[in-house]
């Protein structure tokens, strides 16, 4: 790992339509020792983590707005944002594993998990609607415990030690709020509906679901090289590893739920459920809430496919096509004359002007990347066969022109009567390619050194400047502020 102890950051301002060309805005800050990491929080503050502390920075201005000791020489992997919302975790290593929540804004340390009665954490969720944050995990009694966390005061809402029957029992979802009151939760056992006050069983139904798996840390020639930054790393991913799902949609009195073996609908007052279970040919890869239902798309499974038992058995990929299927908001029941296979994962889908066509990006774990389009009027694919496309599709975006596709090889638009490419000469990717879109119209796409804007209905892109960072490295990221876009590695 390179250190520095010295950042540059790079402000590409973007500029008006007609300009079409780029600014350079730079500051530098010295912060004495050095910097093991920074990052860009999702409420636009750098984290840079030294050895000395861990900072807040104002990344158009370099001023220094936080600044804890208490956190100095923290690994990368150790820090964890909490998505739309200023708050990150930081997991200590170890079996016994702590964790402080942190506000990115202002610095406030909201919680240390020791502090509040913990001795481990194994789950932590967030949730907006309640303002907390749910931890699960041991106490100082050594018994099993769930603790809601006030997210702004850092309190406990509740600690309940009796909600699971067994210390084995394994939080599956995120926490779904049905209000301020009432918060629903899955585990290997069960559906909870718990007092979201007191940690009260309000009701369950017992429908099992397959504990969440993460992939173990890539081994190393030198024994235990890396072990602690490999612990702080799984630890933080097995925290807020699901494997089920909650969700709402129009009927406010249900529901959704699934899991890797089943789709279902509750009435989440009572609990009854009030569809008949719809089960999964493998585990849903994606669901899409269309106006004529529910959309949902299943992982390719392989030949390995039930050799394995629990989720790892039915996650490995190889001889069965994905599926995609449309159930009905209401009944559960399957809109589809037959399921529809397709080429692979789904990784990304745009529709058509009329709604009617989905043109659908896949992957199949044999490396192929296929792009297709489903009449969802007819239930069937409107292709006689799909397309194959150069490289791992990024991103594709349905434009007036075609269907604008982004690999790590190649970027085109594709027109979808003809098959023909839109631009005569496909712009090819040599190391890297990373991209955004300001709105609907307007791209930036950064390649190989160059920074690139583009109308997607009418134009080629258009070069606006160069790209140099400072230590050398390939940016892996674009974002756009209220002055500008913002390109970070890592």
């Amino acid at each position: 790992m390179k250190f520095f102890n010295k950042i540059w950051l790079v402000v590409l301002l973007l500029c008006s339509v007609q300009a079409l060309h780029a600014q350079k805005k730079t500051w530098s800050k010295d912060f004495g020792g050095s910097i093991n990491f920074y990052s860009l929080s999702d409420a636009g503050i750098f984290i840079v983590g030294t050895n000395d502390a861990l900072y807040g920075v104002d990344p158009e201005t370099g001023k220094e707005i936080w600044k804890l000791e208490e956190f100095r020489r923290i690994s990368e992997d150790a820090l964890s944002a909490i998505p739309n919302s200023p708050l990150a975790a930081i997991v200590d290593r170890g079996m016994m594993v702590e964790h402080a929540i942190i506000n990115t804004v202002t610095g406030q340390v909201v919680c240390k998990t020791k502090d509040l009665g913990m001795t481990t954490v194994n789950k932590r969720f967030a949730n907006a609607k309640l303002g907390a944050v749910l931890f699960s995990g041991m106490n100082k009694k050594g018994r099993p415990v769930l603790m809601l966390v006030d997210a702004v005061s850092g309190q406990k809402r509740f600690e309940a030690e009796k909600v699971f029957d067994k210390a084995t029992e394994v939080i599956c979802s995120d926490v779904y709020a049905i209000n301020k009151d009432l918060m629903l939760i899955s585990t290997t056992k069960a559906i909870y509906c718990l007092d979201a006050n007191t940690g009260e069983e309000k009701w369950r139904s017992e429908i099992k679901t397959d504990a969440p798996v993460v992939a173990a840390p890539a081994s190393s020639k030198i024994p235990f090289a890396g072990f602690g930054k490999s612990m702080n790393k799984m630890n933080a991913q097995m925290a807020v590893a699901v494997s089920s799902k909650f969700f709402q949609v129009k009927d406010a009195s249900k529901v959704y739920f699934f899991n890797n073996d089943y789709f279902t609908c509750f009435d989440w007052a009572t609990g009854k459920e009030v569809w008949q279970r719809q089960e999964l040919n493998s585990p849903l890869n994606n669901y899409i809430l269309d106006d004529r239902g529910i959309i949902v798309t299943t992982n390719q499974r392989g030949e390995n496919y039930g050799k394995q038992g629990g989720l790892m058995g039915k996650a490995l990929g190889g001889g069965n096509k994905a599926k995609m299927y449309m159930f009905d908001y209401a009944s559960g029941k399957q809109l589809l004359k037959d399921e529809i296979d397709v080429a692979g994962n789904v990784i990304g889908y745009s529709y058509d002007n009329t709604g009617n066509k989905m043109v659908i990006a896949t992957a199949s774990d044999k490396g192929t990347n296929k792009i297709d389009i489903i009449d969802l009027v007819n239930g069937v694919s409107a292709m006689k066969r799909p397309m194959k496309v150069s490289g791992n599709i990024r991103d594709i975006k349905l434009v007036s022109k075609g269907l604008l596709y982004i690999t790590d090889e190649e970027i085109n638009i594709l027109n979808l009567e003809t098959g023909a490419d839109a631009w005569g000469k496909s712009m090819k990717v040599k190391d890297y390619v990373v991209h955004g879109f300001k709105d609907d119209n307007e791209a930036y796409i950064a390649v190989d050194g160059d920074l690139h804007r583009f109308d997607v209905n009418t134009s080629t892109p258009t070069k606006i400047g160069s790209i140099a960072l400072d230590g050398k490295e390939n940016p892996s990221g674009l974002q756009f502020t209220a002055n500008g876009l913002v390109l970070t590695s890592s």
